[in-house]
């Protein structure tokens, strides 16, 4: 993999430092990679998705983003939950309508739930059971109200 760039998740509301030791952590690391030279594997990236995100301009690699609302959390908290936008974001820019998105700790799934409403397929693993049966929840409640929208997963 050849890393392309560091991207900062910036956070205008984050959680207190209750510790009093240190910052306030505010940001998340995003590593944004290609696959290697002779990979067999598609390097992709919507760049005019990218502009349209940002009003007819080039992306910056700093993305100011809230953290999951009430709505993302109805079926359980994660204690590392993304905000829905973040992996949306991510997805749109670099994968196909259609792809297939894997996750290899999906957690809540919120990567599953933004594949889904973009199109894409989703595999998604998770060793603990707790997380995975809150990613099941999600993952049946999007597919309930996709269905009564009339939408295909």
């Amino acid at each position: 993999w050849n890393i392309l760039n560091h991207v900062t998740w910036e956070k205008p509301n984050p959680p207190p430092n209750l510790g009093c030791r240190c910052l306030t952590h505010s940001t998340e690391g995003i590593i944004w990679a290609a696959p290697a030279k002779h990979s067999p594997l598609r390097h992709v990236f919507n760049y005019d998705d990218a502009r349209a995100a940002n009003e007819g301009k080039q992306l910056k690699d700093v993305w100011r983003m809230g953290a999951p609302g009430p709505a993302e959390k109805e079926h359980g908290k994660h204690s590392t939950q993304k905000p829905i936008e973040v992996m949306r974001r991510i997805i749109e820019l670099s994968t196909a309508r259609g792809a297939v998105v894997l996750d290899p700790f999906s957690g809540s799934s919120t990567c599953g739930v933004a594949a889904l409403r973009l199109g894409r397929r989703y595999i998604g693993a998770e060793s603990d059971p707790k997380w995975a049966d809150l990613a099941a929840k999600r993952l049946a409640d999007l597919s309930l109200t996709n269905a009564q929208q009339g939408a295909i997963l």
